[in-house]
């Protein structure tokens, strides 16, 4: 497969941000086996920027199943016209579709003609895939690989295992400034605390949320002993969890909670020594950074879909309940006690960022 080549690639990842930093390993991989190729990405809205600055990319393509799902037939078909017209000149040879749906196979199929379609075969939904990797969830390892298996399907290379966002220096300057106005100097310990769960879960993400009240305690004990600054990063959705935290520290942090794109959240990121965060997007957002990440995790397989490649520079915390994971193959199993979350203590946090202090001295 490898000595055919690829001219024209399109990868398909309509989900959240988490997602989609999963997906640049392939797009690294691709371009390195076949650099002259041209590669696309079709996505949902939200993550746009995520590849904005990509250099593996060329074009990007914004397609909104959320907004697909919920409108009547003829508004699908002026969606999908919409789509096809941007994309029907291409003349893809290979498209990667990581959707789990069917109708992006149909797409591809009857609609753009690619003559290689791989992707995962889940609930038989992959029936308009040339190549096929069976899935009955997302289980044993880090998604990331599953992802991978797919370029082995094809019997391509996997060359790399990182996630990738690039910024652009003028994002980076933007982050200095921004210290620099709120009196946070580079060389002290700059700490991100992201009390929230994402947008993917919707409704359901305080289901991965570590209490408020802790994040709080944690953010406390930075300051008291370590005299950390602490930044409070999070969705519009979750200002008033942050809100909660600014005030019980009586406004020692620096909110910014729903003021900030992904470029510049990954910009401050990268200024901050240590990122402490639940279960979501900016975790690996973080890890694309290369920045130390301490991650609680609750109902969710941390080995599925946590911090990858995992280094002595991000820890997990997360209990050690027969019930646990609790979220499997997609689905979430109802639970009242939230215990997994609860048994963590904020001690325990604080302990293992002393910990990640003294592997380098000092954060980085």
């Amino acid at each position: 497969m490898q000595s055919e080549g690829f001219r024209n690639i399109l990868v398909v990842n309509p989900y959240g941000i988490g997602d989609a930093l999963f997906t640049t390993p392939i797009i690294r991989s691709l371009k390195e086996n076949f650099p002259s190729s041209g590669i696309d990405v079709l996505l949902g809205s939200r993550t746009k920027e995520v590849f904005e600055y990509n250099p593996d990319v060329v074009d990007i393509i914004v397609f909104d199943k959320g907004e697909f799902d919920k409108v009547g037939f003829i508004k699908k078909m002026g969606l999908l016209s919409e789509v096809f017209r941007k994309l029907k000149n291409k003349g893809y040879d290979l498209m990667v579709d990581l959707s789990n749906a069917p109708e992006y196979g149909f797409f591809g199929k009857f609609l753009l003609r690619v003559p290689v379609r791989v992707g995962f075969d889940y609930k038989k939904r992959g029936r308009f895939l040339t190549k096929k990797v069976p899935l009955k969830g997302f289980e044993g390892k880090h998604i990331v690989e599953f992802y991978l298996d797919l370029l082995r399907k094809l019997e391509i290379t996997v060359t790399d295992n990182n996630l990738h966002m690039y910024i652009t220096d003028g994002q980076l300057r933007w982050a200095e400034d921004f210290l620099v106005k709120n009196n946070i100097k580079v060389s002290g310990i700059v700490v991100g605390i992201i009390p929230g769960g994402g947008e993917s879960w919707g409704r359901d993400s305080y289901l991965k949320r570590w209490p408020a009240e802790n994040f709080a305690k944690v953010s406390k004990l930075l300051t008291d002993k370590f005299d950390a600054k602490v930044l409070l990063f999070g969705s519009k959705d979750e200002t008033g969890i942050c809100k909660e935290i600014s005030d019980f520290l009586d406004g020692r942090v620096v909110d910014t909670s729903g003021k900030l794109s992904i470029c510049e959240l990954a910009a401050l990121f990268k200024k901050c020594s240590l990122i402490i965060c639940n279960d979501g997007g900016p975790l690996h957002i973080a890890k694309s950074q290369n920045v130390n990440t301490i991650s609680i995790f609750g109902p969710v397989d941390s080995m599925v879909y946590g911090p990858f490649p995992r280094t002595d520079r991000d820890v997990v915390l997360e209990a050690a309940l027969n019930c646990r994971p609790c979220y499997k193959n997609f689905k979430m199993l109802d639970c009242k006690t939230k215990e997994c979350l609860k048994s963590i203590s904020p001690e325990m946090v604080f302990e293992e960022v002393k910990s990640l202090i003294g592997i380098n001295g000092k954060c980085p």
